[in-house]
C-alpha cells in the first residue's frame, strides 16, 4: 500500500506549476479573486499547443517565498523583483536610463503562483492531420476531435 501512496504524491507533484511573479502584478490580484485559470503553452518545434486548466493559488510571502528569494536574491533577475515601480508601470524615457543602485535586498516583491493542473487539452497540428486529446492527473485520457 506505501508504494501506491508514492505513486499517488508523485503523481500529484508532476500535475503542480510553480512561477515566480512580481506580487504587484495585476494577475495576483486577479488570482486571489478568481483562482480558475487557463495557461497557453506552444512548441513550435513539435507543433503542439497545450492548454491548461488549473487552480491558482497565490504567496505573497512564507517559507516558500523566503527560500525562493535566497535562491534568486543574488542573480540577475532580482532586480525585476526590487524595482520601487510596479510592471507595466509608464516611465519617461530619462527615468529609464537612471539606474537605482541602493536597493534594499529585503524589500522585494516577489510572489509565487502555483498552479494545481486540473486537465490538460493537448493539440498536434500536422499536415497530415491533427490530433487532440484531454489528458487528466487520474491518467485519464480522452481522444478528442481536432
Amino acid at each position: 500500500m506505501k508504494a501506491d501512496l508514492k505513486h499517488v504524491q508523485l503523481f500529484s507533484a508532476m500535475w503542480l506549476l510553480r512561477v515566480y511573479t512580481d506580487a504587484r502584478s495585476p494577475k495576483c490580484a486577479e488570482l486571489v479573486t478568481q483562482p480558475l485559470a487557463q495557461l497557453i503553452f506552444w512548441s513550435k518545434r513539435l507543433h503542439w499547443q497545450l492548454r491548461v486548466s488549473a487552480f491558482a493559488t497565490v504567496e505573497f510571502k512564507g517559507e516558500q517565498v523566503d527560500a525562493a528569494w535566497e535562491n534568486m536574491r543574488q542573480s540577475r533577475a532580482a532586480t525585476d523583483y526590487l524595482s520601487e515601480l510596479p510592471p507595466g508601470h509608464v516611465q519617461s524615457c530619462s527615468a529609464s536610463l537612471i539606474k537605482n543602485t541602493n536597493f534594499s535586498m529585503s524589500e522585494h516583491h516577489l510572489a509565487i503562483l502555483s498552479f494545481k493542473v486540473s486537465s490538460i487539452d493537448w493539440l498536434a497540428l500536422s499536415k497530415d492531420g491533427h490530433r487532440r486529446a484531454k489528458l487528466t492527473p487520474s491518467d485519464s485520457v480522452e481522444w478528442l476531435v481536432p
